[in-house]
């Protein structure tokens, strides 16, 4: 029997069919955990390839907020293949999401959260989170979809602005009709006073600058409805460019001289006339000088501003230099964008720009900008010439320092 003892031949039967029944029910347990294995084995395939499927991103965090399982949808949002995400902490990938976040917006639903790629280009991610349970042990890992919201929330940024625009639209005609008045007011005696006996020269051209300047406003406020909608130049004209820095600078001197701006036009005599709209022309260059003046004074209390035409082919330029604190890269890709400012709250509006480079294209030409952070910006406005320039001849340099000078 196995202990040093015979045995009839009744007990090594009974021995021999308990052993065979033992090693039956062992094999037949371990065909029952190889099936079950292949059954877990083809579900978490049918999975994983159920998954891999989706058009959003998938990903699977164990307990401790750390990927297990990316899709190829995730592979793609987030800039890596499976094998980097695999083991990435979640809060690399979600700024600022833990465990109890994770619960947090389970509990909600979805959320939206700042994201961040592997290679660190932030997005903004709607995030749903569906906790995976165990019966016995809880929650055992976190299923996240994840979709790219930067695309939608570009364009919720885009029919806000559209609606802003349309609002601010139906808001510029009435207030074109309540200044028109005393605007026209302004003109008319600003020029019956410049034709008063005895007055001095001085004061009569500031009285004429007055004028002038009343009667652009008017321009400018009827307009502005206009340049809001697609742009359409106004009436055409040859104008000459020159004429138009001149009467900007000199209608802006008393400014620069108590901003300490000292102003440098460099004025090519090679320039053709451009058929543009005078006043339209006028408003995107007061505008350029205005931001550059606003930019140096601010920053350093003082500044130097240059001012230049020139003629490229069939194409004339006035391009507007300070020597500000130039433009943050931040900044670059929105300068032209409707109600974009760096400007404190209550100085700026972010239409200036916009609206410069629209009238610039509805005259078949352009606005540029060039900039070298801390070391200035430079603006360009291009207008095609209406006829062949003549050749080039040295420009006309005028410096405008603490004492205004005639330009």
């Amino acid at each position: 029997a196995g202990y040093g003892r015979g045995a009839d031949e009744a007990t090594v039967l009974a021995l021999a069919v308990a052993v065979a029944l033992t090693n039956l029910l062992t094999g037949l347990f371990a065909l029952g955990v190889r099936a079950e294995q292949r059954r877990r084995r083809d579900l978490g395939q049918l999975v994983a390839a159920a998954l891999s499927t989706s058009v959003d991103a998938v990903l699977v965090l164990d307990t401790d907020g750390q990927v297990a399982y990316a899709n190829g949808a995730a592979c793609a949002l987030f800039g890596g293949c499976a094998v980097d995400l695999r083991g990435t902490a979640i809060s690399r990938l979600l700024e600022d999401v833990d465990a109890a976040k994770l619960q947090a917006v389970a509990a909600g639903g979805a959320a939206t959260l700042p994201a961040r790629t592997l290679g660190d280009t932030p997005f903004a991610a709607e995030v749903a989170v569906s906790p995976v349970a165990d019966a016995s042990r809880g929650i055992v890992a976190y299923l996240l979809t994840i979709r790219d919201q930067s695309q939608r929330l570009r364009q919720d940024e885009v029919e806000h602005r559209t609606r802003a625009l349309a609002q601010l639209g139906e808001a510029v005609g009435s207030i074109a009709h309540e200044i028109n008045n005393p605007l026209a007011a302004m003109i008319m005696l600003s020029q019956v006073v410049a034709t008063a006996p005895g007055l001095p020269d001085g004061l009569r051209e500031d009285l004429v600058a007055i004028a002038s300047e009343a009667a652009r406003a008017t321009a400018i406020a009827r307009g502005l409805l206009v340049r809001l909608r697609p742009a359409t130049a106004g009436p055409l004209g040859p104008i000459d460019l020159n004429e138009i820095v001149r009467h900007t600078l000199r209608v802006r001197r008393s400014g620069f001289a108590a901003h300490g701006i000292t102003v440098v036009a460099q004025l090519s005599d090679a320039l053709a006339p451009v058929r543009a709209n005078p006043g339209e022309i006028h408003q995107v260059l007061a505008n350029l000088v205005a931001n550059a003046e606003h930019a140096m004074h601010s920053a350093h209390g003082r500044g130097t501003l240059t001012v230049r035409t020139s003629v490229a082919g069939d194409v004339a330029e006035i391009t507007v230099e300070d020597d500000g604190p130039g433009i943050a890269r931040e900044h670059v890709l929105r300068l032209f964008e409707p109600f974009f400012t760096t400007k404190p709250v209550g100085t700026g509006t972010g239409l200036g720009l916009s609206i410069a480079r629209r009238i610039a294209r509805a005259h078949g030409g352009d606005l540029v900008a060039q900039f070298e952070p801390g070391a200035g910006a430079a603006f360009t406005l291009r207008l095609p010439v209406a006829t062949v320039a003549r050749p080039a001849a040295e420009g006309e340099k005028v410096a405008i320092g603490s004492r205004p000078r005639r330009i």
